[in-house]
This record gives C-alpha cells, sequence and structure tokens, in this order.
C-alpha cells in the first residue's frame, strides 16, 4: 500500500512538473471585483470585458495559465449556473463562458447602445437579436436582482457553439480561446504555451487530447488498484481468530480506507486543475470520483464506529461479546446512521438533487420500513433496554420463560441459551417478560433429607456442622464458599418421616459441584451414625391377625389364612 501511496505522488508530481503551473498568483487589481450586473447592457459589457482582458493575458510573452484564471472566473459569473449540480458547477462554468464567446465572436455583437441599460426601462428579460441567447432578471436567490445569461442559455450553450464552431470568426476579438483552454493544463489559459506544443499533443479523441486520455487512464488504474489493499485487509479483520487481532486489523483497515480517501480526493483535484477535462467526460469523471468519495467516507464512517467501540471496550475491560460491549455496538449504530444519514443528503445537494426530496423520499421509505418491521424494531429496542439493565450478561445461568440455559450468545435482536443437555434456544428480545438470572453476586441452595420419626434432630445438626467444617477446610472448596454448610432443623413432618434441611451460600456458577459433595458427605456421614432415610411403606391392618400377637409363627400363618378366607369374594 505504501509504494502504490508513493507511486501516485511521483506521477502526480511529474504530471504537474510537465504543465508547468506554477500555483503562485498573479498581481491583480481588485481581484474580487464581481462583474457588473446591473442591467442586460452592463452584463453583456462585463463579459466581453473579462474575454478581452483573458485574451490579453494569455497572448502575453511568459503568460501561465493561472494568471487568466480570474477574469475567467469574472466572465463566467455572468451566468446563471443554479441549474447545474454543485459538484460540477464551478468546473463547468468557465467552459460555458469560453463557449458563449467563440459563439458571440463568431455570430457579432450588437451595438451595445441598443441594449437596455439602467438609464432606460429595464425589462425582465433582453434576446441578442437573431439568438436564442437571453439575459434575465434574476427574482430568488443570492443573486435576486441581477441580470444574468440565463441557465437555459448555459444548458444550451454547447448545442449553439456546435452550430456555428466551423463558421468564420465576425470581428472577433478573442480568436481561439477555447482551442487553447482544451490543450493547456490547469483551469486557465495559456494561449503562446498552446501554440508551441507539438501537433501530436492536440490532437483529439472525443474532445479531449491524447496526453489527457492518457493521464486519465493512469488515474483511473491507480483508483482501481487501491481497492486490492482495502479488500485485503477488510477480509483479513472478518477472519480474525482473536479480539486484539480484530482491533488491530480493525485499525489497518481505517488507515487504508483513510489513505484511498485522500488518493481519490487527489485524483479529483488533479484532474480538474490540472488534467482539465472537458465537456460530457469531465462531467462524467467528476461524479465518478465524487460517489468513490461519498462511498468511502461513508465505509469510514462505519469502521471508525466500530473503532469507537473498541477503544471504549478496551479502556473499560469489557469483554467482545458483553452486554456493555453490544449496548456501546447499538449506540454506535444509531450515531452512526446519522451520519451516513446526513452524508446521503450532503450528496445528493452536491449530485443536484434538491436536500427536501431526499429527506422526504428517506422518511417514508423509513416509515416503510418500520411498518414491515415492527417485531425486528420492537426486538432492537427491547434489547437496548436489556442491555441498559444489565439484565444478563454472556456465560451466566438465566431463565427465560420455559428455557434455562448459559448465556451462549448475546446478538442485537436475540439471545441464546445453552441448555445443559445441549440443545440451543434463540430467544428474541421482544418476547422477553421476565430474566431469572442465576449466576450474580451469590447463590443460596438447601438441601432437604427425609429422616425416620425417631431420629435425634441434634445428631443431624452437629452432622451438618462437622460437614460444612470440614469443606470449608479442604482447599478444593473453601473458594467457592460464601457461608459454609449449616442445618435448619426439623422443616416439615410428613406421611413417611421428619424433613430436615440444611442450606450454604456460595458463588454462582459453583453450587452444582458443591451440592453434588455435600449428599455424597451426608449419606456417608449418616451411615456411620447409623441414621436411616425414611422410606415409604405400606401397613394393613388386620384385627384378626393382630389378636394373634403371641402365637407361634405356624399358628400366625393359619390364622392369616383363616382370615383371608373369611373374606367375601369380590365377584
Amino acid at each position: 500500500m505504501t509504494h502504490l501511496y508513493r507511486s501516485v505522488f511521483i506521477f502526480f508530481l511529474c504530471l504537474a512538473n510537465m504543465a508547468s503551473l506554477p500555483l503562485a498568483a498573479q498581481t491583480v487589481d481588485h481581484p474580487l471585483r464581481p462583474p457588473q450586473t446591473g442591467s442586460p447592457q452592463a452584463t453583456l459589457q462585463s463579459f466581453v470585458n473579462a474575454m478581452d482582458e483573458v485574451y490579453v493575458i494569455a497572448t502575453g510573452d511568459g503568460a501561465r495559465g493561472s494568471d487568466t484564471v480570474l477574469p475567467l472566473r469574472r466572465a463566467a459569473a455572468t451566468i446563471d449556473m443554479s441549474a447545474f449540480p454543485a459538484e460540477i458547477r464551478r468546473s463547468q462554468s468557465i467552459e460555458m463562458a469560453l463557449m458563449l464567446d467563440e459563439v458571440l465572436d463568431r455570430i457579432g455583437l450588437p451595438d451595445l447602445s441598443t441594449v437596455p441599460s439602467a438609464a432606460s426601462e429595464l425589462p425582465e428579460k433582453w434576446r441578442i437579436p437573431n439568438t436564442p441567447i437571453t439575459i434575465s432578471l434574476i427574482d430568488e436567490g443570492p443573486r435576486s436582482g441581477e441580470y444574468l445569461f440565463t441557465s437555459q442559455t448555459a444548458q444550451n450553450i454547447r448545442e449553439y457553439y456546435e452550430s456555428v464552431r466551423d463558421l468564420p470568426y465576425s470581428n472577433a476579438t478573442t480568436p481561439g480561446l477555447y482551442t487553447a483552454y482544451l490543450t493547456t493544463p490547469g483551469p486557465g489559459i495559456a494561449l503562446r504555451w498552446s501554440e508551441r506544443l507539438p501537433e501530436w499533443s492536440k490532437r483529439t479523441a472525443f474532445d479531449q487530447t491524447y496526453w489527457q486520455w492518457t493521464a486519465l487512464f493512469v488515474i483511473a488504474l491507480l483508483i482501481v488498484l487501491q481497492f486490492v489493499p482495502i479488500l485485503r485487509v477488510s477480509r483479513s479483520v472478518a477472519g480474525a481468530e482473536t479480539e486484539n487481532q480484530e482491533r488491530a486489523r480493525r485499525r489497518r483497515q481505517f488507515m487504508t480506507l483513510l489513505g484511498a480517501l485522500v488518493l481519490t480526493i487527489a485524483a479529483a483535484w488533479f484532474v480538474d486543475e490540472i488534467v482539465n477535462l472537458t465537456g460530457d467526460t469531465q462531467i462524467t469523471v467528476a461524479y465518478a470520483l465524487a460517489l468513490l468519495r461519498f462511498v468511502l467516507l461513508g465505509w469510514i464512517v462505519i469502521v471508525a464506529g466500530n473503532l469507537c467501540v473498541d477503544l471504549v471496550s478496551w479502556v473499560r475491560g469489557l469483554e467482545q461479546n458483553s452486554a456493555g460491549v453490544l449496548l456501546l455496538t447499538v449506540v454506535s449504530w444509531i450515531v452512526v446512521g446519522l451520519f451516513l444519514f446526513a452524508l446521503v443528503v450532503a450528496a445528493a445537494q452536491r449530485f443536484g438533487f434538491p436536500a427536501y426530496s431526499v429527506v422526504t423520499g428517506l422518511g417514508v421509505g423509513g416509515i416503510a420500513i418500520g411498518l414491515g418491521a415492527q417485531a425486528l424494531v420492537r426486538d432492537i429496542l427491547s434489547g437496548v433496554f436489556f442491555l441498559m439493565d444489565d439484565a444478563f450478561r454472556k456465560g451466566e445461568y438465566v431463565k427465560v420463560g420455559d428455557a434455562m440455559g448459559n448465556v451462549e450468545k448475546i446478538s442485537i435482536r436475540s439471545m441464546q441459551l445453552r441448555h445443559h443437555l445441549g440443545a440451543v434456544h434463540t430467544i428474541p428480545y421482544g418476547q422477553i417478560a421476565q430474566v431469572t438470572n442465576f449466576s450474580r453476586d451469590w447463590v443460596i441452595v438447601q438441601l432437604s433429607f427425609t429422616v425416620p420419626y425417631e431420629t435425634d434432630p441434634k445428631l443431624i445438626k452437629g452432622k451438618f456442622k462437622e460437614i460444612g467444617e470440614d469443606m470449608m477446610a479442604d482447599p478444593a472448596f473453601a473458594e467457592s464458599f460464601i457461608e459454609p454448610f449449616k442445618s435448619q432443623g426439623v422443616f416439615d413432618f410428613d406421611d413417611v418421616g421428619m424433613v430436615v434441611r440444611g442450606k450454604f451460600m456460595t458463588k454462582p456458577g459453583e453450587q452444582f459441584t458443591i451440592r453434588a459433595e455435600l449428599q455424597a458427605r451426608v449419606k456417608a456421614a449418616f451411615d456411620e451414625a447409623g441414621i436411616n432415610f425414611a422410606r415409604k411403606e405400606v401397613r394393613v391392618a388386620m384385627p384378626d391377625v393382630e389378636s394373634a400377637t403371641g402365637q407361634s409363627n405356624s399358628e400366625q400363618r393359619a390364622a392369616v389364612a383363616a382370615a383371608s378366607a373369611s373374606e367375601p369374594s369380590k365377584s
């Protein structure tokens, strides 16, 4: 990329030297003097005087093209260019003035005394006799009250010039200016310099000289080649394996895009100020470079938004997919969207589209998209508020409706939960009514055990205390505890036995391992102390059998058989 930019600089420097156009400004009395446009006569006279001044300077010995720029702009200021897009208005105005001068030199000027002046009654418009060239009063805008060559004349002047270009000059005072302009590098005219050029350099194809086409081809090739490093570094960002690697490559992408933007701006200046294209070619190239400039600028804004998120997350020590980073991403998208909207409006104005039409069109389009994507908008807005509330973070164990699991991914529209059995639940934010987070600060776990009624609760309490102390002393579990395992006493009685309960407080995520270890230790301690777990039993009361207490086993079996035989048949 460095070699590419160095080559571009050398090429521009060589072509600028070839042009031999010093950038020093000439000494001119009243350089900012505007033309007199108070009447049709004053406007026409100002135009003629400015073009005569251009000719005098351009034909002088040692004349430089830059010396003619101010009078050329003064002549161009007599033309209403409001119908031309802002992107080409400045460059086209000088060309319009030169073609208008060529037309007037061939058809001849009327007697200036016959042109309406401030001393007479001024009409709203005046047309040069036997021509469609019109000078009209401007009734609105920044130049209201001035008489200018109409925008219709400016739009049709190329057609008028093509109609009379083969006619001989009629008392011309400024012959050959437009031809010299076509072959003079830069926005000005050096007539003597142009005349000394070799004939091959004056040959044209599609109204441009061969050297202009060559320069344009080289510039186009350099602009196309600049996308090679842009695409390469963009792919490297997408293929980054680590967070730090992605940030570094994104910074490189930003610098590459910035260099491409500088190159595009330099190319536009070079084409306009040095190569000096004309006609439709100049308009096409100007639009293409302007469009490329706006595209690169929009791309830079998007990358800059990502860089801002990277910078803030790095300073705050946030994880790449954490809720804080995603909230920053949403905010950056909003800001970048506003910048892009302003960029689109600015581009539309430069290309000649009314700003209010663009804003209205984007507004209507936004409403249509909003109506068609209400669920998406609801999901995004809900996600913003969930992220602002810090309701969950990546890796935490949460419950959303009937779904439970670890938060595996957080996006702008939805979240993904990984169930402990492997299933992945994707839940849009707009469908979340409540989030239960099991991974914040601390977790209390209660364990219940059912023992026979005759078990001593104090014995169980002592065993629980011993287990809790042993686990707090065990290095494998001590760091996970916030409060040790301890007894909560008898919690309930049921049909089977007595329910005793114990509890402990631990760090989130550690409760499952500790619970399994505690249950195993309680079982071992109960076995050691001779404490049984209560089991469900079915007891049948039979009066005849109960009265046989004290009899031998054979006698009891006979009594049970007799009792069974005395039962009525269910059939």
